[in-house]
């Protein structure tokens, strides 16, 4: 007999937890984390990340939107979660033609889902329905716990800080002091709550374009500088003017840095690859 769309999916979703589990994920640190990633875990087109009680399921392929009710049913089956969150990607709707909303399963009149979550034993509060992509980068994990390793003594500056996760690790990590910008009104008023509910109080939160906070600052003024910017390639038509972006705001973030100073650069713009990647960082190396 041909296996069916419910038993292939099913399995790849009971393997994709296997998976995790082998990584020693959840634990009692940590109860956030990507439970499918795309293509690497077999199902092209979908993103679940598990937040505490709820879960993001955030679709990039209309096949898969079309049967989202089995989806969510299979999800919260695997995961038992209290809410699960149906997220349409912004950026694939139109050409896949998914004219759908973000909702709560079973929760349709909902406008706001706040979750808390565990990740590296700090507390998070984030919004499924309001948020950044699935509202936690869970991908940044173990960055953010590398940051908390380096961050003792030192005056880090965070960059598009959303959730906070960077900040709070520094802060975790004994830094001297934290400044933690991000231009999102929402972002900040989340990553301060953390920061209160973590009892982590060397943080200065600023709400405000990053160009702008760094143009105020003098050079040489931080010890760690992250840098980790929304998309700013959409598509391959973007490149140009996208990386340009990139490098502008890279050269200045350089600038900030200390003599023998940390610089933790990011992208999430998938067409971006590594090579152009690391080509525009040196280029806004020289430049600054």
């Amino acid at each position: 007999a041909t296996a069916t769309f419910s038993d292939i999916f099913r399995a790849r979703i009971i393997a994709a937890k296997e998976r995790r589990k082998t990584l020693g994920l959840p634990n009692l640190d940590t109860n956030a984390y990507r439970l499918l990633h795309g293509e690497g875990d077999l199902v092209p087109g979908l993103t679940i990340d598990v937040l505490g009680n709820g879960v993001s399921i955030r679709y990039g392929s209309i096949a898969l939107w079309q049967r989202r009710a089995f989806i969510a049913d299979v999800i919260r089956e695997e995961t038992k979660a209290e809410f699960v969150a149906q997220l349409v990607d912004p950026q694939v709707a139109d050409e896949e033609g998914i004219y759908g909303i973000n909702h709560i399963v079973n929760e349709p009149d909902l406008d706001r889902c706040p979750v808390t979550f565990l990740e590296s034993g700090l507390q998070y509060e984030t919004d499924l329905l309001n948020a950044q992509k699935t509202g936690h980068y869970t991908d940044q994990r173990d960055n953010r716990l590398l940051v908390r390793s380096l961050a003792k003594g030192k005056r880090v500056l965070d960059l598009c800080t959303n959730t906070g996760g960077f900040s709070l690790n520094a802060a975790r990590g004994e830094a001297e002091y934290v400044v933690a910008v991000d231009s999102s009104a929402p972002a900040i008023l989340r990553a301060r709550q953390n920061a209160k509910e973590n009892k982590l109080k060397n943080i200065t939160f600023v709400h405000e374009d990053i160009m702008r906070v760094m143009s105020d600052q003098d050079n040489g003024s931080y010890d760690i500088v992250i840098l980790d910017p929304p998309k700013l390639i959409k598509s391959r038509h973007h490149m140009e003017q996208g990386e340009k972006k990139y490098q502008s705001l890279n050269a200045r973030a350089m600038q900030m840095l200390s003599p023998g100073g940390l610089f933790l650069s990011f992208s999430c713009s998938g067409v971006f690859d590594e090579s152009r990647f690391l080509r525009m960082l040196s280029r806004a190396a020289e430049s600054s």
